[in-house]
Parts: C-alpha cells; structure tokens; sequence
C-alpha cells in the first residue's frame, strides 16, 4: 500500500514543475557566480583553482559580454558562433571540451 502512495508523489505534476524551477534556478545561481568570478582581481586568483570545469567556463566566458534578461529573469551570454555570428546562451548550453 506504501508503494502506491510513493508512485502517486513521484509522479504528481507539481514534481515536475517543482524540478524544473529547481534546476532553473541553479542556472542562475551558477551563471551569476560565474560573472562574479570573472570579475578584475577576483579571474587571477580563481584561475589558480585546480577546477578543469571552472576553468574551461572561464576560457568561454572571460571576456563574454553578459545578457541580463530581467523581464524573464535569465542570463546569457554573447559568444561566437559556428560562422562568426554571435550568439546568445545560456549557461547550460554551452559545451565544454571534450573529456572535461
């Protein structure tokens, strides 16, 4: 009977939403921390931190300009595209190099 009401929790649509806004909001958490973090006199010393992931963002974003999107509350960021054109995305849609 347990297992009938565990099944109904995990499969309430609230769940879902509730998930989504999660991970929604750890974007923006990681996106605003990676601004700060690359800001003058903070990129040095966070560039001695043994974090591949860290610093491969950083080679990405150091000079990225940043979109700030507050109508829908979402940053992004301006970097080149596959033919040169810029493009903006988000954080979760950039690709690190392989391996990392």
């Amino acid at each position: 009977m347990a297992d009938a009401y565990v099944d109904a929790v995990r499969n309430a649509d609230r769940l879902e939403a509730t998930k989504q806004a999660h991970y929604e909001a750890g974007v923006r958490f990681a996106s605003w921390a990676l601004l700060a973090l690359r800001e003058p006199g903070i990129i040095d010393r966070v560039r001695q931190a043994p974090f591949p992931r860290l610093q491969a963002l950083l080679d990405i974003l150091a000079d990225a300009p940043e979109i700030i999107d507050e109508a829908i509350d979402e940053y992004r960021f301006a970097l080149p595209g596959p033919d040169g054109t810029v493009v903006e995305r988000r954080l979760d849609e950039i690709a690190l190099p392989a391996g990392l």
